[in-house]
């Protein structure tokens, strides 16, 4: 339900203003009761991809409702996702399945890299440069200019790190707005 709050947080700015102060209250206060509610359900911790809509979600909510003791909920809510070990590993993975999936674990790094970019959370842009962290140790250039990298470990696919599930195009060039640690996974533009 997360997903919820983004559709309803992400365009109230535009809109804010053409609304009578006792509807903005209202929608205000819906937006709050959702976000309180999905706070409170917690994290499944079945899969990381979908959990980790969470606290976008929640950071959306605390804009619309601009409300300093929600932010801090929301704050500390997402801190827990970020920071605690049953979801993230130190090393700089998404728990997945109760291990690691290097390459399902795309989809996750895009809603890490969402959140980093779009709060001014510390702990989501050191997630951030821990995945790509990782992801640098767990990919291996081969003498013909190919990558590859170990993947029998994952949980879930085979697929190695570089080859990161939702690697859109732009995720990398939106990491190395985070962190120096995704440089590698950019290609510098050309002298043209």
């Amino acid at each position: 339900r997360a997903y919820q709050l983004i559709i309803l947080g992400e365009p109230y700015p535009g809109f804010k203003d053409l609304l009578p102060p006792e509807v903005q209250r209202a929608y205000q206060d819906g937006v709050k009761k959702l976000a309180r509610r999905i706070m409170a359900w917690g994290p499944k911790g079945e899969e990381p991809n979908m959990d980790l809509i969470i606290p976008i979600g929640l950071w959306y909510a605390g804009k619309v409702c601009n409300d300093p003791v929600l932010t801090k909920e929301v704050e500390a809510f997402a801190r827990m996702m970020f920071t605690d070990p049953r979801y993230f590993h130190p090393a700089g993975y998404w728990v997945e399945r109760g291990g690691l999936d290097v390459g399902f674990g795309g989809q996750v790094n895009f809603f890490t890299v969402w959140a980093a970019l779009a709060s001014d959370w510390p702990f989501a842009k050191e997630a951030v440069e821990k995945v790509y962290r990782l992801r640098a140790h767990l990919t291996l250039p081969e003498p013909d200019g190919t990558i590859t990298g170990p993947a029998a470990f994952n949980t879930r696919l085979c697929s190695p790190a570089y080859a990161d599930q939702w690697s859109f195009g732009w995720l990398d060039h939106a990491a190395l707005m985070v962190t120096d640690e995704a440089a590698c996974w950019v290609k510098p533009p050309s002298a043209d």
